[in-house]
């Protein structure tokens, strides 16, 4: 009752201009109420579970707490942080001890770019689960690191499934050669991989498109984007005699679990001293080209493909 005619108080005196005497009795009725603040939570998945919250604060304060405890070397409270599901899982335990050994202390002093990463959720009677994710990019002595996180926020069927899902940081070294022992192969298939932080540096890669792309050096003749062009036009197959030929072995290949073609990589010959690439989507690494462009390290150029689209245009 006392917030109501508090309130109530408020507009009716806000809704004329203060004089000196208004505002004293305004002041003296903010003074009378009983001061309310949120229940103090000691983790931030009690913080989730009790309060109303949005991804976007969601993430911000996921993120605070995680890269706050990881450079303080406080597990408990990175720990904390997952929801209790994982945390009572010896696998989540052991990739926390991994995780505090390779943690690039300073990262998150380091000025981070934020992207969402998406988010979703459903209701289904009267219970709604909500999840999103988030991605920060920073650079470090000379190497670029990210940090994806994916967390459920709203969980009213099972609290215990709120909290923090994903948080793994990786360098472009460690994602391009993880992309590539992981090529081909499903979420399933991958296993269960809360935290990872592999920083190694030690990989053959290239930037294309701007993301990291596992690199093997080849003695395939490097064609320029007019030859490839030529060539990808007449034949339009990678089996065809004519086509291997010319273009050898590739420098990358890989097959989504979710397609039923393959993505391939050929080094081009440069141009204007920028290296440029051919990405070609195939039926198989001998099959039949469904489209190919040229890409530079930043951009991928989707305006002019190497050859006509082979798959049906919507």
């Amino acid at each position: 009752m006392m917030k109501k005619y508090a309130l109530a108080v408020i507009l009716l005196l806000s809704s004329f201009i203060l004089t000196g005497c208004a505002a004293d009795l305004l002041q003296r009725v903010v003074d009378a109420i009983p001061e309310h603040t949120d229940p103090s939570y000691d983790t931030l998945v009690e913080h989730w579970q009790n309060c109303t919250v949005f991804e976007g604060g969601a993430a911000e304060e996921a993120y605070d707490i995680l890269m706050t405890a990881a450079e303080e070397g406080d597990r408990d409270k990175f720990v904390s942080c997952f929801t209790p599901e994982i945390q009572a899982k010896s696998v989540f335990q052991n990739q926390v001890d991994e995780f505090f050994k390779a943690y690039p202390k300073g990262l998150k002093n380091s000025e981070a770019k934020f992207s969402p990463a998406g988010a979703g959720g459903s209701f289904k009677d009267g219970k709604a689960i909500k999840g999103a994710g988030a991605l920060y990019e920073y650079d470090l002595n000379g190497d670029h690191y990210r940090i994806h996180l994916k967390f459920c926020y709203v969980n009213d069927a099972d609290p215990n499934k709120v909290g923090m899902e994903y948080f793994v940081i990786q360098n472009n070294g460690a994602l391009a050669k993880s992309n590539y022992e992981n090529k081909g192969v499903s979420e399933e298939e991958m296993g269960y991989l809360i935290v990872r932080c592999d920083i190694r540096n030690d990989v053959n890669y290239r930037i294309i498109g701007g993301d990291p792309i596992y690199w093997t050096d080849t003695d395939s003749p490097k064609l320029t984007a007019d030859e490839m062009r030529a060539l990808l036009s007449e034949y339009r197959n990678l089996g065809t005699p004519e086509v291997r030929d010319a273009i050898g072995e590739p420098n990358y290949a890989y097959k989504s679990p979710n397609s039923t073609g393959c993505t391939i990589y050929y080094e081009l010959a440069s141009e204007n001293g920028e290296a440029r690439y051919a990405r070609i989507s195939a039926a198989s690494l001998t099959g039949k080209v469904y489209d190919a462009y040229v890409c530079t390290a930043d951009s991928t150029d989707y305006d002019h493909p190497l050859c006509e689209f082979i798959r049906q245009k919507n």
